[in-house]
């Protein structure tokens, strides 16, 4: 799409994961930039972690709306970057299941150019621990993939 001051990339659908941290949320500003200077729809995926739930057993049900309450915090935060980058199409999901596995299948799903993840910037233990939504999505999304670190002023 190309309508005079818009750039003629191949992203007519970005797809961003975001959980709501302030690492999400810069990757959220970057992808709503991106969408407004490209002339492309905005997707906003959040997915609930069904197998951290799991963990908390008997308040697993309890668990998962809070996590679904979460997720739609996040998901109208990103709307609210898609509106201020320039009124960008925005279409949010809401998922189950496992985020770095769900968050690439939707980015498939969608027909994205361009997926946007946040880095927390884990390393060592912590990154084998828990995974790398950002290092996973590298490796197997069927795009180009953005990884946005937060920036502090300092680092600006």
């Amino acid at each position: 799409m190309n309508d005079g001051n818009k750039t003629s990339l191949p992203y007519r659908v970005i797809v961003c994961a975001t959980d709501g941290s302030e690492h999400s949320k810069a990757a959220g500003a970057a992808a709503a930039g991106l969408a407004a200077a490209t002339g492309a729809r905005l997707v906003g995926v959040y997915v609930v972690d069904q197998h951290a739930a799991t963990r908390l057993g008997i308040y697993y049900s309890h668990a998962l709306h809070e996590m679904a309450q979460e997720g739609r915090h996040a998901l109208d935060e990103l709307a609210r970057a898609a509106q201020a980058a320039g009124d960008v199409p925005f279409q949010p999901i809401l998922a189950e299941g496992i985020p770095k596995r769900d968050i690439v299948e939707i980015a498939r799903e969608q027909g994205a150019g361009l997926l946007v993840v946040g880095s927390h910037g884990r390393t060592g233990l912590e990154r084998a621990l828990m995974g790398s939504v950002a290092e996973f999505a590298v490796r197997h999304a069927p795009c180009d993939v953005l990884v946005v670190r937060r920036r502090t002023v300092a680092q600006s």
